[in-house]
């Protein structure tokens, strides 16, 4: 998706859905072919995603395509760089971490918490078959992100030290690599896979559900993760 709109990947190519659209980040696709996406911010491009974070404004937006009239509408607007989406499993709601966004009509949408205070930044989040979902969730150093926000020079001192982006971000095995199951109704934390050491996996973004394996993505890797749930004691060291 990136800074080229939404797009649509086939073995016939690359389509563009959706044009025009800077930062698209995630989507999903309900029954009917409608498409919930997110941007992650109006303001900066994906190569700038970092300077998103230090300013820490609510440039983000829960996005919807009708694919019948081609028409595409803002739901919601005002997020703090909206990154992953899921469709419940029954559509009557959507998720982006942290906030449940129930359907109440065609124009009409309400927000609720949903699993609030996760160990981990929230990244992508997934439909389990039980109607639970998985949420990947990024090491992050909130103390010296909210420094960097509060300084009147942020701009300037990432610019001179960008070295300082790692240290408010750690990725590699810094990063560590954590994914949480939580339920489908409250958001509370039903499971929990911990690997601080990133042993075989770092900076995890995604984590899918299939046929008894746990799918994991990251962005530094370039290998699909595949952990088997119903070993006896499952863990991300042991992928």
């Amino acid at each position: 998706m990136i800074d080229q709109g939404l797009l649509k990947v086939s073995e016939e190519g690359v389509k563009v859905i959706v044009p025009n659209v800077s930062f698209a980040n995630d989507v999903i696709e309900a029954s009917d072919g409608t498409l919930y996406f997110t941007v992650s911010s109006t303001k900066y491009t994906p190569a700038d995603f970092y300077k998103d974070m230090a300013e820490g404004n609510p440039y983000g937006q829960l996005l919807k395509y009708d694919p019948k009239s081609n028409q595409t509408t803002v739901l919601q607007e005002g997020f703090y760089f909206a990154n992953g989406i899921a469709l419940s499993k029954d559509e009557d709601f959507v998720v982006i971490p942290m906030q449940k966004i129930l359907a109440e009509g065609q124009s009409q949408w309400n927000i609720n918490p949903f699993a609030e205070n996760l160990p981990g930044e929230p990244d992508n989040i997934n439909l389990v078959p039980d109607g639970s979902f998985w949420i990947a969730l990024i090491k992050m150093n909130q103390t010296d992100v909210t420094a960097i926000q509060n300084c009147s020079e942020n701009w300037e001192l990432l610019d001179a030290y960008p070295g300082l982006i790692s240290l408010l971000l750690p990725m590699g095995s810094d990063g560590g690599a954590r994914v949480v199951k939580v339920d489908g109704i409250d958001g509370k934390i039903i499971g929990d896979f911990n690997d601080p050491n990133a042993t075989y996996i770092s900076f995890v973004t995604s984590a899918v559900e299939f046929e008894g394996n746990l799918h994991l993505a990251s962005l530094q890797s370039y290998f699909i993760g595949k952990l088997p749930l119903d070993a006896p004691n499952p863990e991300l060291a042991t992928i």
